[in-house]
């Protein structure tokens, strides 16, 4: 819950814990939880907060400078630190919960153009796990759409009846799983109907029960990613 102490705005999470022998406090940012082997009343979570506040307040404000300072980005949901590092080789990896990048140029658009691959990557393997799991649902659609990647920023899928293909944004692997999913299934319900139509909306219900519903909570989700 949200929780404000003094001059921090808090992200607070609270657990009774009757085993622990002692209260601990861990903290990640702004988001602090408190894990304490009595119950807690709002009294007491103030006069905890009060005996750890100077050391709290210290941690806080150093991630916040240190999260300022260093680009990030989101896979699957997740944010990660990017570091990249200047080397005789072209590559990106997650590596303990960072995006590394060896480059051969320190050129912005160059790395953005290395960390798209990425994305490529990642989403192809995806898909290698769940295009034909997602595909079951559609037992009318007898020829399976081919499936490209593009750099788009209108959209995040397009299907094309024409060569019955769905090109998808490599950028959608930034939001976690299920809406990937969400956006193929949208995509592949195209297939049966080009249109957003109640009966669009009625197929692609069975497959994601309140599509539209997670479809504008897609929509509101706004990353200020590096690339």
């Amino acid at each position: 819950m949200k929780y404000r102490y003094k001059d921090l705005d808090l992200e607070l999470i609270y657990n009774y814990k009757p085993q622990n022998k002692h209260t601990y406090l861990r903290a990640k940012g702004n988001v602090v939880t408190i894990n304490s082997f009595k119950r807690f009343n709002e009294a007491d979570v103030n006069r905890f907060l009060e005996s750890v506040y100077p050391k709290l307040k210290v941690q806080i404000k150093r991630e916040e400078v240190i999260t300022s300072k260093r680009p990030s980005i989101h896979i699957f949901g997740v944010e990660r630190l990017v570091i990249t590092k200047i080397d005789s080789f072209d590559d990106v990896a997650l590596i303990n919960d960072n995006i590394i990048i060896h480059t051969t140029n320190m050129d912005y658009s160059y790395n953005k153009m290395l960390v798209y691959n990425y994305y490529a990557n990642l989403l192809k393997k995806f898909l290698d796990d769940n295009y034909k799991k997602i595909l079951a649902f559609f037992p009318e659609i007898k020829i399976p759409p081919t499936i490209h990647f593009n750099t788009m920023k209108t959209a995040y899928g397009k299907y094309n009846k024409k060569d019955n293909s769905i090109t998808l944004a490599v950028t959608i692997c930034k939001y976690h799983f299920e809406y990937i999913k969400l956006i193929i299934a949208h995509e592949l319900t195209h297939c049966l109907y080009m249109n957003h139509q109640d009966e669009f909306y009625r197929r692609l219900n069975k497959v994601i029960p309140n599509a539209k519903r997670y479809q504008h909570m897609l929509r509101k989700i706004q990353y200020n990613d590096y690339f």
